[in-house]
Formats: C-alpha cells, sequence, structure tokens
C-alpha cells in the first residue's frame, strides 16, 4: 500500500519537473532540434537589456538574446556594446535596403525587447553585408520624462511659484479671479451677460437681428456667388485678351502707347514745374499771378461800380428807367423778328417769299448785264467822237 502511494507521489513529481522544463525552454526559446541563427549587432548603450530578452523581426517574436558585453577592444562610441541575437529563421536583409534595429522597452512598466526591421525604408541605415550591424537604443520614457524634470527643475519652480501666487490671490479680492470667487456681484454680472450672450445666439439661429439675418437669408451669399462669378468671368476675359483691361495686360503696343501717354503726361508735369507753358507760368512766375491778380481786382471793381450804378453796366443794372427802356427795345426786337418770320413787310417778304428774291435776282442780273453793255460800248463811242472832231 505504501509502496503504490510512493511510486504515484513519485511519479507526478517527474511529471511536475517535466513540464518545468518544457514551459522553461518555451519562454527561453530552447531548441535542441537546431541550430539558431546568431547576428552580432553594435550598440552605444545596452539601457538595461540581458539575454534572454526577446527579438523581433517585423514586430513577430522570432528568437531570443543570446548575450550582452562589453566590446573593449573599440573605441568608437556607438560600438562599445556587442549584442548576440539568436533567431530561428535567417533575418531577411537585402543589399543597399535600409534596415533598424533597436533596444526598446517592451511594456510601459519595463522590461527590454530587441526589434528588428530589415526593410525601414527612410529611417534605417543601408543594409552591407561586409559591415556590422549597427543598432540604437531608446531609453525609458520614464527616465526621459525624468531628465526633462532635471534640466527644467527652475522653470518647474518658477511655475509652480507662479500658481501658488495665483492661489493666494484667489483667497482675496486682489485679482479678478479672486473678485469672481469671494464677491457675489460680479458673479452675477458675468452670468448675466452669459445670458444676454445666450439670447443674441437664440436670435440669431432663429434669423432675428442683423447677425440672424446675415446667418439666416440667402441673398447675402446669393450676391457673393454673383460677385465671384462676375469676378471669374473678368478673370477668364483677361486670360482670353478681351476689354480694355485685357489689352493693357496682353497687348504689348497699347502697353506701350500708355506708357508713352504717361511719359507725356510727366515731361508736361516737368514744363509746367520748370515754369514754362501758360500754365507753367501761372504757376511759377510771380509776374503773372499778379497781372492775374489785377486782373480779379479789375472785375471786382467793375463788378462794384455796376451795382452802385456807375457806367452803363451800371445803369442797366441799376436805373430801372433806363432797364424799362432796354426792355421795351427788346420787346420791340422780339415783335420785328416775328414779323419777319410771319413774312409781313418788305424784310419778311424778302427773307420768307422767294419769288421777291426771284425778282430782284432778276433785277439785278439785268443791273450787271446793263453795264457791261456800257462798258464793251465806251471805247467804240469813244472813237466816234473822236474821229468826228478831226473833219470839224
Amino acid at each position: 500500500m505504501n509502496h503504490k502511494r510512493d511510486m504515484i507521489l513519485g511519479l507526478v513529481f517527474f511529471a511536475g519537473l517535466g513540464l518545468i522544463l518544457v514551459a522553461t525552454a518555451v519562454l527561453k526559446d530552447w531548441t535542441t532540434l537546431e541550430k539558431p541563427f546568431e547576428y552580432q549587432v553594435y550598440f552605444a548603450s545596452a539601457e538595461g537589456l540581458r539575454a534572454g530578452d526577446p527579438v523581433t523581426v517585423y514586430g513577430m517574436r522570432a528568437g531570443r538574446v543570446g548575450k550582452v558585453e562589453i566590446n573593449k577592444s573599440q573605441d568608437r562610441r556607438d560600438k562599445r556594446i556587442v549584442v548576440t541575437l539568436e533567431v530561428k529563421e535567417e533575418i531577411p536583409f537585402r543589399e543597399g535596403i535600409p534596415y533598424t534595429i533597436a533596444i526598446e522597452d517592451s511594456s510601459f512598466l519595463g522590461g527590454k525587447v530587441v526589434t528588428v526591421d530589415p526593410e525601414a525604408r527612410e529611417s534605417g541605415r543601408p543594409y552591407h553585408h561586409d559591415e556590422p550591424l549597427m543598432g540604437v537604443s531608446y531609453s525609458n520614457p520614464l527616465k526621459q520624462v525624468a531628465s526633462v524634470f532635471a534640466e527644467g527643475k527652475e522653470d518647474i519652480k518658477g511655475i509652480l511659484s507662479g500658481l501658488a501666487s495665483v492661489v493666494r490671490k484667489m483667497d482675496n479680492n486682489q485679482s479678478t479671479i479672486g473678485a469672481l470667487f469671494n464677491e457675489r456681484g460680479l458673479y452675477d454680472s458675468i452670468m448675466d451677460s452669459a445670458q444676454r450672450v445666450n439670447k443674441i445666439i437664440r436670435n440669431a439661429q432663429a434669423g432675428k437681428g442683423t447677425i440672424g439675418a446675415l446667418l439666416t437669408d440667402r441673398r447675402p451669399f446669393d450676391d457673393l456667388e454673383e460677385t465671384l462669378a462676375q469676378a471669374k468671368k473678368i478673370t477668364k476675359e483677361l486670360n482670353e485678351g478681351k476689354g480694355l483691361l485685357a489689352r493693357l495686360i496682353h497687348d504689348e503696343r497699347l502697353g506701350e502707347n500708355v506708357s508713352a501717354a504717361i511719359q507725356d503726361i510727366r515731361d508736361v508735369a516737368d514744363r509746367v514745374r520748370a515754369g514754362e507753358g501758360t500754365l507753367g507760368k501761372l504757376l511759377v512766375k510771380d509776374q503773372v499771378y499778379n497781372d492775374l491778380a489785377a486782373a480779379i481786382r479789375d472785375a471786382k471793381d467793375l463788378l462794384a461800380r455796376a451795382k452802385s450804378g456807375k457806367g452803363v453796366v451800371g445803369r442797366l443794372v441799376g436805373d430801372p428807367v433806363l432797364g424799362e427802356k432796354v426792355a421795351e427795345l427788346i420787346a420791340d426786337a422780339r415783335d420785328i423778328v416775328r414779323e419777319i418770320k410771319e413774312g409781313k413787310g418788305t424784310l419778311g417778304k424778302l427773307v420768307n417769299d422767294d419769288t421777291v428774291y426771284t425778282k430782284l435776282n432778276l433785277v439785278f442780273t439785268q443791273i450787271s448785264r446793263s453795264l457791261e453793255d456800257y462798258r464793251e460800248a465806251a471805247p467804240v463811242s469813244t472813237f466816234i467822237q473822236v474821229l468826228g472832231s478831226s473833219f470839224r
């Protein structure tokens, strides 16, 4: 009975020991069936990496760290640590393709892992079979945060001191925040302003007021779209060379003409500035200005005399009797002109009746012919008179 029980206990013990050995082999990636592929990688720092830590390729577990040693034969900083990687399958490095090998934290709480990416492309180091593999090590995030706090210790002290000052001021009314916490009136004012803002927003959403009209009325946006369409049309016409502005932009000859016109205007301005020409003399020469000022004074004197009733113009303006006579004269002249237009009187018939014009034209023609005949007959009559006197 006891012998049988001892046998059972022995079997259980050896079975448990076997399970422990299998679990250890699985966890440590031990294998007795084939030899693993080994790769030596150089690092500047191990960052706590130990033998047995996992190795991943493309994010999948592929092996473990075999050894972590100090490379005493190297003076280069980036080769101070040599790590031997043991993987089950050959890592697919390719000639000339960038790769990365990095020591990283396996979790936020600790532990290390070596990650291998044979095709890192832009961020990696080109692979060459005749060159050693180089890796990088990333420090623990907690260490990085601690180093940041250590470097900015004075700044952090200043920030904490400022926060303490703000908290102290909040206990009294020396600041706006303190007054907000301690005075009910300021709080009520802020709440009242907030309610008014909410009311304005509600009115705007309901389409009330100017802001509401802008938000709900489609017409301003339609006008804007129409304006943009017109601007697009104008731009298209400019690109196609249509219109005066497009010609100014694309037509070199017109541009030259405009440039010439501007140059002419500049020349005229230079001449005026130099005192040349009438305008230049008027602006620059004192004598021309004085003459013009004298002419203006004479005109003012003439108007003053006219207002005072002196001279012909003054009598016309100030003498009512003479004014009435001039008005009557103008009225008579208007009547005469009207009668002429109506064909009354000799002058009216001469102006309006074609028959009178024809008769007068005929009379003047006959008079002209008679004068011509007289001029032609005068030498003959003179010759006859001379001949007759010779026979007496």
